[in-house]
């Protein structure tokens, strides 16, 4: 299952977690999945984030991502 295109100015969630979010920004993004994976095999469930954009900053992703305890 493939997620929505964003919206321009818009980030999106690309995987969910419970424990953990990680940010990532342009050549980031592949390798947080990656880590998101290895981490899940010590029992972290990690949320990645997609920014898309440095400007303008996507607040609501941002005050989404900060619900995690990590």
């Amino acid at each position: 299952h493939n997620p929505p295109p964003p919206s321009p100015g818009r980030g999106r969630k690309l995987r969910e977690g419970k424990d953990l979010a990680i940010l990532a920004l342009g050549s980031t993004v592949f390798p947080s999945l990656l880590a998101a994976e290895s981490l899940q095999a010590v029992g972290l469930q990690v949320a990645v984030y997609d920014l898309r954009y440095r400007r303008p900053m996507d607040r609501a992703l941002l005050e989404d991502a900060t619900a995690y305890p990590l």
